[in-house]
């Protein structure tokens, strides 16, 4: 074996994308930070020390340890371009790449996420609280008027119960 080898089964090993939803996670915690200490620079190093840092927190708080667990089927190709346009995102851009949509963990036991809400209380005992750019790709709302509370999935009602004070809460 010559001495080059090594070098070269690490070059490769690397170019490979992420195989696991845990390596997705922590891979993902580590293209957030470098746009962020990319895009902001001074506000980032006031945050966190340095990159590493950053990465250390994003990775604990978004659990990435605790997944290695979630069998699923698990696509590195979507999860390898989610992650390249996370380093390439715009600085000032607020939302995640659609890409990164695309690059989820598929299995029945996967707990189902969203990236954004929105509540809506517009008084009269009439409110909602929706769920958008979920995993599954559908919005979720619950919608009470005058106390009947409607559980709605893409625009389509699944459910409706009675619950008079759903807006107090």
């Amino acid at each position: 074996m010559s001495p080059r080898t090594p070098v070269l089964v690490v070059l490769l090993l690397t170019a490979c994308g992420p195989t696991t939803i845990t390596d997705f996670c922590k891979r993902s915690a580590t293209a957030s930070c470098k746009s962020y200490f990319r895009c902001n620079g001074s506000d980032a190093t006031k945050l966190y020390a340095n990159q590493a840092a950053c990465e250390t927190d994003l990775t604990a708080k978004a659990k990435c340890d605790s997944l290695e667990t979630v069998q699923c089927t698990f696509d590195s190709a979507k999860a390898s371009k989610c992650l390249a346009d996370l380093e390439a995102v715009a600085c000032g851009t607020t939302t995640t790449p659609d890409s990164c949509k695309e690059a989820n963990c598929a299995s029945s036991m996967t707990a189902l996420s969203c990236r954004s809400s929105a509540n809506n209380n517009t008084g009269a005992n009439t409110c909602s609280y929706s769920r958008n750019e979920c995993t599954d790709g559908a919005t979720y709302v619950l919608s009470s008027v005058s106390g009947t509370v409607s559980c709605i999935k893409s625009g389509a009602t699944e459910k409706t119960f009675s619950d008079a004070t759903f807006c107090d809460k």
